[in-house]
């Protein structure tokens, strides 16, 4: 499900960006905590009418400065707060994990469980021990949890995951920056209750979010689910690629239940072997995905290419990957930019050894590679790399 936040200023403004993401949206978070004409201490009155009028299910929110909301609000303002709010007609109330925990050794009265979203949220990192935390955060008696984290780097996303899938409870996982984008697409399919959107107005209310718009039209959410097969690109940055909106548009057409997802791979020599190993190749990995192929762009066309099994006879020649497929058990290398480059330039000019190529980032490899060995890539009188592959001396894994 698709939850969009309601961050207006002013009461008179919540109706109409309710209806604004009722377009898109499933749920509706309202941040109470972005209200400047509000009276905290009586919000019984000024909620309910907007409430009683709202086209989805709501979770009120009222989040202090240090968890991502609007504004200082103590542990004290905000029980003050909740003891009134908590009388309210929402679907849920977001309580904070201090909050919650305070209440309990507090023994102070909480609304009934099934109500409640427990959240904590870390600017900082993904904490190592996450079920450590989710423990120590969440104790006992908490039905749901949303735990969101800034991850820096596809382990970071690993762990993420892998603690959506050992729960036994209800749980919202979310990977705060580009780094942890795909839990905010496949976190739905692997277990989260929702995935947080944009503001209707395009506005976001934590890093990394996507566009509800974005969200249904480009990925597909909710049809996705764990019979989907998942591909997508690798590279950093990949944020600003237009690939997801190309092949999630054909899986769509087609008639595929696939999905193609932005995976930011940091270029510090460690994240991207961690990825192949952790996600992608069939021999090692640990995520559950049914994981096909992906795309690899800069700056990993290079580097990715010890980690493969076998390379078709162009992507060995040019020493560059560009597409990574998994078959047989194994992990193929493939390079079309020599075949993209090319073909629109082979119908004007033949190129000799000469003549120079372009691109970038094993693109300009690609078409240096054509260059060699004729307009169409292959040496001699060989076949295209279609032909078969050969291997690299073995993956790592």
């Amino acid at each position: 499900m698709l939850c969009t936040p309601i961050l207006s200023r002013t009461l008179a403004t919540v109706p109409q960006a309710m209806h604004q993401a009722a377009a898109q949206a499933d749920w509706i978070e309202w941040r109470l905590d972005f209200l400047e004409d509000f009276d905290f201490g009586n919000p019984v009155p000024q909620v309910a009418p907007v409430l009683a009028h709202s086209p989805r299910p709501v979770i009120l929110t009222f989040r202090p400065q240090e968890q991502g909301g609007a504004r200082p609000l103590s542990l004290s303002e905000r029980w003050a707060f909740w003891r009134h709010a908590s009388q309210l007609e929402a679907a849920r109330f977001d309580f904070e994990a201090d909050l919650v925990n305070w209440a309990l050794q507090e023994n102070q009265p909480l609304p009934p469980w099934e109500k409640i979203i427990v959240s904590h949220h870390d600017f900082e990192q993904t904490p190592e021990d996450l079920p450590g935390l989710v423990g120590q955060m969440f104790p006992a008696p908490v039905q749901t949890f949303k735990l969101a984290t800034k991850a820096s780097n596809t382990s970071d996303l690993l762990r993420l995951f892998q603690l959506l899938e050992s729960t036994s409870r209800q749980a919202i996982v979310i990977g705060m920056g580009m780094p942890g984008a795909a839990t905010r697409i496949l976190g739905p399919a692997y277990g989260s209750l929702v995935t947080f959107t944009t503001a209707a107005d395009g506005a976001p209310s934590a890093p990394g979010q996507f566009s509800a718009r974005a969200l249904r039209e480009v990925f597909h959410l909710p049809a996705l689910n764990r019979e989907t097969t998942v591909t997508g690109l690798i590279g950093c940055p990949v944020g600003h690629s237009l690939s997801p909106h190309i092949h999630n548009a054909t899986f769509a057409a087609l008639g595929i239940n696939g999905v193609y997802v932005p995976f930011e791979v940091q270029p510090d020599g460690q994240d991207l072997p961690a990825f192949v190993r952790n996600f992608v190749h069939p021999r090692t990995r640990c995520c559950g995905w049914p994981l096909r192929g992906l795309s690899v762009t800069i700056p990993h066309k290079v580097n990715v290419v010890p980690l493969c099994d076998r390379l078709t006879e162009t992507a060995q020649g040019v020493g560059a990957v560009n597409t990574l497929l998994v078959e047989d058990g194994q992990l193929i290398g493939h390079n079309t930019d020599v075949a993209g480059g090319m073909e629109p330039l082979e119908k004007k000019i033949w190129l000799t050894q000469r003549s120079a190529g372009g691109g970038a980032g094993g693109g300009r490899s690609g078409a240096g590679h054509s260059v060699r060995f004729g307009s169409t890539g292959c040496p001699g009188d060989s076949l295209c790399p279609q032909s078969g592959s050969r291997p690299v001396g073995g993956s790592p894994f």
